[in-house]
């Protein structure tokens, strides 16, 4: 899309069952990086149950509306992603461990580590860019 709002752009063409939340843009502006929430086509979306288990991060390539899930485990309970400033990482909130946890994994969706270890309800993660240091 413009700035003036022309030349809209439909990206996701394979969301039959799910719809689009919490939508960022990578670094880069290449990807986008959402939640895709599961709900049942024909029924009001605003009647999705917000348990989060049906929950899940997918990727969306902007160029080719390629889109494919972050983890591919299977796992569900995904939500808040949030893109490092380089790109190479994306930080979550999950409920895969049992509680609202911080999780982070590279974008490619290898090496996944779970970086709070509360038992409380952690959401939102915040990525912080430090300036380098002075010499």
């Amino acid at each position: 899309m413009n700035a003036d709002g022309s030349d809209l752009q439909l990206l996701s063409h394979n969301m039959s069952g799910s719809y689009p939340a919490s939508l960022v843009w990578s670094p880069d502006g290449r990807t986008i990086a959402f939640r895709a929430d599961a709900w049942t086509p024909g029924t009001d979306v605003n009647d999705v149950p917000v348990d989060f288990q049906n929950m899940t991060i997918h990727l969306i390539d902007v160029a080719t509306g390629e889109e494919r899930p972050l983890l591919t485990d299977g796992s569900t309970g995904h939500i808040d992603p949030t893109w490092s400033p380089d790109g190479s990482q994306i930080a979550f909130a999950s409920m895969r461990s049992g509680h609202s946890e911080i999780w982070v994994v590279n974008a490619d969706g290898t090496n996944l580590q779970q970086l709070t270890h509360h038992g409380q309800f952690a959401r939102y993660p915040v990525w912080l860019k430090l300036p380098n240091p002075q010499p």
